[in-house]
């Protein structure tokens, strides 16, 4: 009981305290610190102590007195085992489905693990003070596993309403503090009568093992580590191979028929036969119940996932699922609303779209990911992409000239959910230029010693456990060792779900990294591209308007009428020298210090003015693109895409492309209101 109290504050205080506030490293050197304390404490008892044996009190042997049969002792171990492996397995399940509602963040799965350990220390420390009363703990224990086996049927059903709640809450205009307490509150309300029985069996079935005295100092040792290859395996088991092959739901109903097996294994060493008969009768009553009771169903769950640009979210309709995988990492599924366009999600979270006919308009932003690099780079050979995703930016790369594109995709089932279903994204692992690895794609890079022309990186959302060591310092420093001198990174970056302090340290620590670079932004779409490079990086209008003609990226690009260099160049928003002078009063994004998993967790999108990243992006972009264009061309690029601004009647990027040739040559700029004002164009007129 004390030892799983540490571990339970070790986990709210580290999830919710140290981490956040004083990042990583500390938290680890305090760890440290602890630890050596405990190390002196230990040291100084055993000084204190002299060496030698002291006999436990009178009383305290009485309390465990009484040897126990082989048989028995057999079946308690049997029964340490089996119970590690079903704790830690459920633990395995229960997170994987609570995060979800939750979240998959560092508060997620600290108040998970926080509620599991809270349980288990209430009930061994309660059943620390009736054990010494107990007489016929084989009994006991028998009553204490069918409990435990009810209680875990029973929660998988109130995992079940858990969606309708979520729904509720979503639907309440709470604080985040208010919106996560209740949500904790409803975790530990649902879980914490099994853990409870976890920890109070512990005791009863530690006492059936030992026996007495002397079996207790030869044998606790061996019973602990019985009890953790059990966790052990549990978590490997359950994590890594049944929740991916048969489902969460499956594995939970599996759990609990392996703890009504348990029961009947004890039900010869009770004693009398009419409490053999009715532990069977209980045990009968449960079987019959585990295929009656409702289960879990991820389509509820994931129904209620989604932020405001989520259609779903926008929109409250109904999605209907035409994939749905559990893959190792997450859940994975595809949705539509309308039978045109499907939506890729992991955990419920959007990460791509494309048309089911395979006809329809591709996302620009994840084509423009690797489309840039290879419009700026002089001869681009080798590409890595992180991240699968809807395939779309891998699908960009193999439409060039590009020989070479690795793509590293850290879930499968994401791979397969596409494939499945976007007739482009099989034409892209047919494509013999292109390789598709299941593999952890940062890992990969820091590993394997290849250089690229362009890595194009598009991970999931930063906020997210796992994710986030893809926005971070770190990363890039890795990225930028395995790029060529003259060698382009691409990152992609939401604007939706971010503030402008985290959405600053990332632009901080990218540009750190990269002393050439510039932004791109599709703010319709809550879309940031970020390039980089370690040479300086040129929009050379001839060159992109050679590689725009290539038939699939012409092809491609026609679909959103982007059809010169200048429509390219709308997408500018900032240059590298106005990224880094609007980032200068936040700290980079760093591994250590992960203010992008620490601060989004809790927006729930209330963001005030100061912190809008929206708002920031419009206050700091001036189309500042003068300094990366060819040397004595700039006048005419400037004037082709005030032209083609005007034509699409954006005023304001016009505005900006107008003053800057208004300074870099102002006869073109007055040749251009000639020909605006005389034109035949009355959206050029205004």
């Amino acid at each position: 009981g004390l030892n799983t109290l540490g571990a339970a504050l070790g986990a709210v205080v580290s999830g919710f305290v140290l981490i956040p506030y004083l990042g990583l490293d500390r938290a680890i050197y305090i760890a440290f610190a602890l630890n050596v304390l405990a190390a002196v404490l230990a040291i100084a008892i055993d000084r204190k102590t002299g060496h030698t044996d002291h006999e436990r009190p009178q009383e305290d042997t009485a309390r465990i007195a009484g040897t126990t049969r082989p048989a028995v002792a057999y079946l308690a171990t049997i029964a340490l085992f089996v119970t590690g492996l079903v704790a830690l397995g459920h633990e395995v399940a229960w997170t994987k489905y609570l995060t979800l509602f939750t979240g998959s963040t560092v508060y997620g799965f600290s108040a998970i693990l926080t509620v599991f350990l809270i349980g288990i220390t209430a009930g061994s420390s309660i059943m620390n003070r009736f054990i010494g009363r107990i007489s016929g703990a084989a009994s006991w224990l028998v009553f204490g596993i069918v409990l435990l086996a009810l209680s875990l049927l029973c929660v998988r059903s109130a995992l079940g309403l858990i969606p309708g709640i979520h729904n509720w809450l979503n639907a309440m205009d709470a604080s985040p503090v208010a919106y996560n307490t209740i949500k904790y509150g409803v975790v530990l309300a649902t879980l914490f009568v099994p853990t409870f029985i976890f920890g109070a069996r512990f005791p009863m079935t530690m006492l059936l093992y030992c026996g007495d005295v002397q079996g207790m100092q030869e044998r606790v040792g061996r019973g602990y580590a019985v009890n953790t290859v059990g966790s052990i395996v549990g978590v490997i088991v359950i994590g890594l191979w049944l929740i991916p092959s048969i489902g969460t739901d499956a594995v939970l109903l599996l759990m609990s028929l392996i703890v009504v097996g348990l029961a009947l294994l004890f039900i010869p060493a009770l004693p009398g036969r009419y409490r053999k008969a009715q532990a069977a009768t209980f045990c009968a009553g449960l079987l019959a119940a585990s295929f009656w009771l409702p289960g879990i169903d991820y389509r509820d769950m994931l129904a209620t996932q989604g932020y405001l640009l989520d259609r779903a979210a926008v929109e409250g309709e109904e999605p209907e699922f035409l994939y749905l995988q559990e893959g190792r990492s997450g859940v994975v599924s595809v949705v539509t609303y309308d039978g045109q366009t499907a939506y890729l999600q992991s955990n419920g979270l959007q990460e791509s779209f494309f048309a089911l006919d395979g006809e329809g308009e591709p996302p620009k932003v994840e084509m423009l990911l690797g489309l840039v690099p290879y419009f700026l780079h002089k001869d681009p050979k080798v590409a890595f992409v992180v991240g699968f995703g809807g395939g779309h930016t891998a699908l960009s790369l193999s439409m060039t000239s590009v020989g070479s594109i690795r793509v590293v995709e850290l879930e499968e089932a994401i791979v397969n959910a596409v494939t499945a279903l976007s007739p482009p994204a099989r034409s892209v692992l047919a494509d013999t230029n292109v390789e598709v690895v299941i593999n952890d794609a940062r890992n990969s890079l820091l590993v394997e010693q290849k250089r690229y022309d362009i890595i194009a990186s598009q991970p999931s959302h930063p906020w997210l456990s796992g994710a986030g060591s893809l926005f971070t310092r770190d990363f890039f420093e890795i990225v930028s060792s395995r790029l060529h001198e003259d060698g382009i990174v691409g990152q992609w970056v939401n604007l939706f779900n971010m503030d402008a302090t985290t959405l600053k340290s990332i632009l901080r620590a990218f540009y750190e990294v990269f002393p050439h670079g510039f932004v791109m932004a599709q703010a319709a779409t809550g879309d940031l591209l970020l390039f980089g490079s370690k040479s300086p990086l040129t929009f050379d209008m001839q060159v992109i308007r050679e590689r725009m003609r290539q038939p699939e990226v012409y092809r491609t690009l026609s679909r959103w009428n982007v059809d010169g260099p200048e429509a390219i160049l709308g997408f500018f928003s900032l240059s590298r020298d106005q990224a880094v002078k609007g980032s200068t009063n936040v700290p980079a994004n760093v591994d250590m210090r992960l203010l992008t998993e620490v601060r989004l967790t809790g927006l729930h999108n209330k963001l005030v003015d100061d912190q809008n990243p929206y708002r920031w992006l419009l206050e700091n972009e001036s189309f500042d693109v003068v300094p990366y264009l060819v040397k004595g061309a700039e006048a005419e690029a400037l004037y082709e895409s005030a032209l083609y601004f005007g034509r699409w009647n954006s005023a304001r990027r016009f505005a900006m492309a107008y003053n800057r040739l208004l300074t870099v040559d102002p006869v073109a700029a007055k040749k251009l209101r000639s020909d605006l004002t005389s034109g035949t164009s009355t959206g050029w007129q205004d």
